[in-house]
């Protein structure tokens, strides 16, 4: 049994879901520009690696998907990267003031990558 409630488990995911549908968005207009912009769609393309790996994750807790299609060096980039995440939503939490929609998506997306983290941990010590 996972440490995690099914409802943080399901917040948690939810939060993850919609870091892939922004950065999917944003990878599909990068592509448009011209001339495209490498770096950032790198950048996007390693963002949303990360986030695949924190949905399949929290997936796996949830029992709703048992494959593990990571590697260990990928669990681990993805751990290594959760954490700047969490640095960049904690910079600017403080510019929104409390209550505000913006503040409670910087909250859950927090939770959600600590919980993503946790499991990735789990998942490593199974190596």
């Amino acid at each position: 049994m996972s440490e995690f409630t099914t409802t943080e488990l399901e917040a948690a995911q939810k939060a993850i879901l919609s870091q892939i549908r922004k950065n999917e968005k944003i990878s599909g207009t990068l592509s448009q520009k011209r001339p495209p912009r490498a770096s950032q769609m790198a950048m996007v393309s390693q963002n949303l690696k990360v986030f695949y790996i924190a949905s399949s994750m929290i997936a796996k807790a949830l029992n709703e998907d048992h494959s593990n299609n990571h590697s260990k060096e990928e669990l681990e980039k993805a751990l290594q990267a959760l954490p700047l995440f969490i640095q960049k939503i904690e910079k600017v939490r403080p510019k929104f003031r409390e209550g505000t929609s913006q503040h409670t998506l910087a909250i859950r997306r927090i939770e959600a990558f600590q919980i993503a983290s946790a499991l990735i941990e789990k998942e490593l010590c199974s190596y």
